[in-house]
């Protein structure tokens, strides 16, 4: 008889904890293609710093920082979306 395990969600601390672990090191050099690394210097899981050192280490990177954006910029898409699609339009030229 099989049985099901429920498991409750992570804590803050234990996936703080797990993304600190996904550093991609040893990785984004190996990354060619260019590379938008967009970032919120608000964001409390992943610190601004590992998205400077992604857009530093991946050979043809374009950092784009918010401020005042918080984990993966939810609480601006206005501003980044756009800067976005710019961005992709450059690149298919």
């Amino acid at each position: 008889m099989a049985t099901s395990s429920t498991r409750s969600p992570p804590t803050e601390e234990e996936a703080r904890e797990k993304a600190y672990g996904l550093n991609l090191h040893g990785v984004l050099e190996k990354v060619t293609q260019p590379l938008l690394v967009i970032h919120g210097a608000r964001d409390r899981l992943f610190p601004p710093e590992q998205a400077e050192r992604i857009a530093r280490e991946a050979p043809n990177a374009t950092l784009l920082m918010y401020p005042d954006g918080n984990h993966v910029c939810n609480n601006i898409s206005y501003k980044y979306r756009p800067a976005m699609a710019d961005w992709m339009s450059e690149q298919l030229r």
